[in-house]
């Protein structure tokens, strides 16, 4: 069998956006980009049939989209199709309610384009962004483009002003950019990289929640579509963070509970 070589720097270059703060401050961020575009106010305009606002929208649900179900940004999220996404409720009787509690999830199917071979990704969180978004797309279409109507087949993140083919993911990296400089110094760096986040980092914070949840490495693999080796590499420096504070951990004076909270060197 061939010996599979997972080199640090695979996983170091896309950092994940798990340190405390981070994602709240990356959402935050991202409506603010939408709200600047709608008032008329930011660094760029770009009021051509609502245009600037349209990609701004797109860019919010591609980025919250792209972090709850791991798929790559620009090889896998920007060729979604809408046939390529189903709905299931997989609610659950509720003894104390004496009926069934409906819970709709978005179970995405991915064709390999090494194998094959297609496989299904349950997630959660991406249902509601898909209605969200399936309505704003609607609202900008019937005030903009009435004549042109979503397809099953049309890419769901597609451009109307092109005939619904995708943005190139250029565009995706240099909003990505501003994004993150937006958020400034409040944006706390990955412990274990100096690298900056890219928007791979989406797919890196997906796969560390999994692993931060307790999910099986293969349970994690089969959802991220990444081998078993890549994953223990996740998993190895996850828990050396977690395990850190037992590492550290020094008895002295009277036994007792004792709050833990995390600070920098650099402050006073």
């Amino acid at each position: 069998m061939p010996k599979i070589v997972t080199k640090e720097s695979e996983i170091d270059a896309n950092p994940p956006l798990i340190e405390e703060g981070n994602w709240n401050l990356v959402v935050k961020t991202l409506k603010q980009m939408i709200k600047n575009r709608k008032t008329g106010r930011g660094p760029a305009k770009y009021s051509v049939k609502g245009k600037g606002v349209y990609f701004n929208q797109l860019f919010y649900r591609w980025c919250l989209i792209c972090k709850n179900s791991g798929l790559r940004p620009n090889i896998k999220l920007n060729k979604l199709r809408w046939r390529d996404v189903k709905r299931e409720n997989v609610g659950r009787w509720s003894k104390s309610k004496g009926e069934t509690e409906d819970k709709r999830i978005a179970i995405i199917y991915i064709k390999d384009t090494k194998t094959g071979k297609q496989r299904a990704v349950p997630t959660n969180g991406v249902d509601s962004q898909l209605l969200e978004w399936r309505k704003e797309q609607k609202e900008y279409l019937s005030r903009y483009y009435q004549d042109q109507k979503i397809k099953d087949t049309d890419l769901i993140f597609g451009n109307p002003a092109n005939e619904m083919k995708q943005f190139p993911y250029s565009m995706l990296n240099t909003i990505w950019i501003r994004m993150i400089e937006l958020c400034g110094d409040e944006l706390k760096p990955y412990v274990f990289s100096d690298r900056n986040y890219t928007p791979y980092s989406l797919r890196s914070t997906f796969i560390c929640n999994l692993i931060l949840q307790g999910k099986d490495i293969y349970d994690v693999a089969k959802l991220a579509g990444h081998s078993i080796a890549v994953c223990e590499r996740y998993y190895a420096k996850l828990d050396m963070g977690r395990e850190s504070k037992e590492l550290t951990e020094i008895e002295y004076g009277i036994k007792g509970r004792r709050r833990t909270f995390k600070d920098s060197y650099l402050e006073d």
